[in-house]
């Protein structure tokens, strides 16, 4: 049963990506739907039982904040060091000097 519905979900959320949606919001709300429907049919509950709020609606939304608050720092520290490399490839003249020697055509950078 739960495969089957999981199927559904990952159709309907190819098919509003097919049909030109915005796909994180789309992606978000598929997700958030297959963890109500895992909770409701007693598959697994969404937070451990130490960190259980007590309500599956809260539940949900404390798993949701768990996880963009560990995964936010790490994503901000890998875009601050490809920053950092673009500066200084940019710095040294190595992002002027790929196309001037006929590595990269400056039509596909």
């Amino acid at each position: 049963m739960g495969i089957v519905i999981s199927a559904i979900i990952t159709f309907w959320v190819g098919y509003l990506i097919y049909k030109k949606y915005k796909p994180q919001p789309v992606l978000f709300m598929g997700g958030i739907i297959m963890m109500y429907i895992a909770a409701m049919l007693g598959y697994s509950q969404i937070l451990g039982a130490k960190a259980t709020t007590g309500s599956v609606i809260f539940d949900a939304f404390e798993f949701i904040r768990a996880t963009f608050s560990s995964n936010v720092g790490k994503l901000g520290l890998n875009i601050m060091s490809v920053g950092a490399f673009a500066k200084y490839m940019d710095k040294i003249g190595a992002s002027r000097s790929l196309p001037d020697r006929g590595i990269l055509k400056p039509s596909t950078v």
